[in-house]
């Protein structure tokens, strides 16, 4: 995620440019290293937007079963990959979530857990847990949704949980070997306080912050 002293992007005329073109070229090339570290170290793990209002989830018990003030599961990710910090623990994860309530006046909470494939369910309620960022929309309308718990990580115990070990070959045409790979994934949760009012996602965005 980039940010600057002005606080947005600047566009420049193309005249501008020629007119210091000395003093401009060594200035691009240092805003181009810039760029180069913050994409190399905000890696974008999970990126998807519903492309209509009309494309989104709902939880997977079905909206005809939908108890009040209970959470259920949206959605899940397919694994995706983490750094490990030196104490064990991943580097901070900024979450983004996009959703709305279907109708009513319900109030929508949501609950993204990262953690190992297929234990979300074990995080997703506990309001200590830092590996959960939650989000709370009244809206009929699709949008990303402000929080204030957006950044989260995975402890160490959840790091080893999450590891796995898979079989690659140890170079073209080698032998097969054992290898870890941190299978984590982002599970979604939801809950309403007015049963009528369905939680909906419709976007999930996930970047860590890996420190150079």
């Amino acid at each position: 995620m980039a940010s600057s002293e002005r606080k947005r992007y600047l566009r420049f005329a193309h005249s501008h440019f020629l007119a210091n073109s000395a003093f401009h070229a060594f200035s691009r090339d240092l805003i181009g290293n810039v760029n180069h570290l913050a994409d190399q170290f905000a890696q974008r793990r999970l990126s998807w937007v519903a492309p209509t209002s009309s494309d989104y989830f709902e939880p997977e018990i079905g909206s005809g079963s939908i108890v009040a003030d209970t959470y259920y599961r949206v959605w899940q990710s397919l694994p995706f990959d983490l750094h490990v910090r030196e104490t064990g623990e991943s580097y901070a994860l900024r979450t983004r979530i996009r959703g709305a309530r279907s109708t009513g006046s319900g109030t929508i909470s949501f609950a993204v857990a990262i953690s190992a494939e297929g234990h979300g369910a074990a995080y997703y309620a506990g309001l200590g847990n830092q590996n959960v960022a939650r989000s709370i929309t009244a809206s009929s309308t699709h949008a990303w949704i402000e929080t204030a718990s957006s950044v989260v990580r995975l402890t160490g115990d959840q790091i080893v949980q999450s590891a796995q070990d898979v079989q690659t070959a140890d170079a073209i045409g080698g032998t097969a070997v054992s290898a870890q790979w941190l299978r984590c994934t982002a599970e979604v949760w939801a809950a309403t306080s007015i049963a009528a009012s369905v939680p909906r996602l419709s976007g999930l965005q996930i970047d860590e912050y890996y420190a150079p």
